[in-house]
C-alpha cells in the first residue's frame, strides 16, 4: 500500500518493501491466519507457495493503476483465526461499524442528476445510524423522510469472518446528487467530516 492509497483508506502505510512483505504474507499462510483467491473470485480461496507470493507481488508492482490502489492478481483475505488476531491487535469499536449500501436507478441513461435511488444503512448502534442519516445530504444523499423504515437483523454477518448477534437496520429511498452537483467547499469539507466519522471504527 502506498502512503495515498493509506491515507485515503485511513490506515498507516506499512513501509516494508516487497521482500518484507512476501515474508510477512508467507508466515501468515503458514500459521492459517490468510487465504487469497483471484481479484475476479473465481478461484476457491487457498494456500500461496513463497515463489506464488513473489511474483504475484512483483506483479502488482509494475502495474500502472498501483497507484490508485487497485491492483492484479490476488486477493488477501482473512480466515476466522486471522480475524481473531486482529481484533486482538487492533481491538476495532464494533458498535460503530456501519455498513451502507445504495442502488441508483437510471444513471448512464441519458438522465441528469439526480437519479432516484433506495439506500440501507446497518449499524449495531442506532444513533450511529441517526447520524448518518443526518448527514448524509453532505455525500448527496436527498433522504425522502416518509420512506425510511427500521427493523432489527439477527445475526448480523457484519464482515465475511465477523458474524455480531444484532444489528439495526434502516432503510429509504432518496434523490442521488453526484458529486459535481456539491462541489462548493463548505459541502467538501463536510462531505470529508461524515468520510472521516464513518471510517473512525477502524482506526488504529
Amino acid at each position: 500500500m502506498n502512503r495515498a492509497v493509506a491515507e485515503r483508506n485511513n490506515t498507516r502505510d506499512h513501509g516494508c518493501v516487497l521482500d518484507e512483505i512476501a515474508r510477512g504474507l508467507q508466515r501468515l499462510f503458514v500459521e492459517g491466519l490468510i487465504l487469497c483467491d483471484s481479484s475476479e473470485g473465481r478461484r476457491k480461496p487457498r494456500r500461496l507457495t513463497r515463489g506464488a507470493i513473489d511474483a504475484a507481488l512483483r506483479s502488482a508492482w509494475k502495474s500502472p493503476r498501483r497507484r490508485f490502489g487497485f491492483l492484479p492478481g490476488p486477493r488477501y483475505r482473512l480466515t476466522p483465526e486471522g480475524g481473531a488476531v486482529w481484533e486482538e491487535f487492533l481491538h476495532p469499536r464494533w458498535e460503530m461499524h456501519l455498513a451502507d449500501a445504495s442502488t441508483i436507478f437510471g444513471a448512464g441513461h441519458g438522465r441528469q442528476s439526480p437519479y432516484p435511488a433506495g439506500g440501507r444503512v446497518i449499524c449495531t448502534r442506532r444513533s450511529s445510524i441517526e447520524a448518518y442519516l443526518k448527514e448524509a445530504h453532505f455525500i448527496g444523499y436527498e433522504i425522502r423522510p416518509e420512506t425510511i423504515r427500521w427493523d432489527l437483523v439477527s445475526p448480523w454477518r457484519a464482515t465475511y469472518w465477523k458474524t455480531l448477534p444484532l444489528a439495526h437496520q434502516v432503510r429509504f429511498r432518496m434523490l442521488y446528487h453526484e458529486a459535481v452537483d456539491y462541489c462548493d467547499q463548505p459541502r467538501v469539507a463536510a462531505r470529508m467530516h461524515v468520510y472521516e466519522s464513518l471510517r473512525a471504527w477502524r482506526r488504529w
